[in-house]
């Protein structure tokens, strides 16, 4: 996945779909950001039927799960995004919250060649569903990731 600068300048969330392994990153505009906003905050109040398994977890790119993963790739088929360390006040089937640090590659001049920014982020691994080949788990399908940091700061 490449970012452009205006991209990386575009706004300060981050929302991923966690689809099997992968991740789809999207930036969203305000309305729908805030529109996601309260998503969020319906799933970590309200976790669907059925979620008091013992386990929920995320899958890794090698389709591995994971309780509370010290790093986390978002971009599988590069690496060029990823997070470190995710600490958090708590791993629930509603949600798992926390802090990170979010690595993106600028990929200038190109992706090959390009430096890798760090921001702080505030994590949120979210929309917790039964892992079909694991009864009795569930598994988070989206992170929504909002940059800590003042805007503009550390930007190229």
């Amino acid at each position: 996945m490449r970012f452009s600068r205006a991209w990386l300048a575009a706004g300060p969330a981050l929302a991923i779909a966690l689809t099997g392994g992968a991740a789809v990153a999207a930036a969203a505009p305000a309305p729908a950001a805030a529109k996601g906003a309260a998503e969020i905050t319906r799933a970590v109040r309200e976790p669907d039927a059925g979620a008091a398994h013992t386990r929920v977890v995320v899958f890794n790119c090698a389709g591995e799960p994971q309780i509370r993963p010290r790093s986390f790739v978002l971009t599988c088929a590069d690496d060029n995004s990823s997070l470190t360390g995710p600490s958090g006040s708590g791993w629930t089937a509603g949600a798992a919250l926390g802090k990170g640090t979010w690595h993106i590659n600028d990929c200038t001049p190109d992706c090959a060649h390009g430096h890798f920014l760090t921001y702080p982020v505030d994590v949120t691994f979210w929309r917790s569903r039964p892992v079909t080949s694991l009864p009795g788990e569930r598994s988070f399908t989206r992170i929504t990731m909002s940059e800590t940091s003042p805007l503009g700061q550390g930007r190229p």
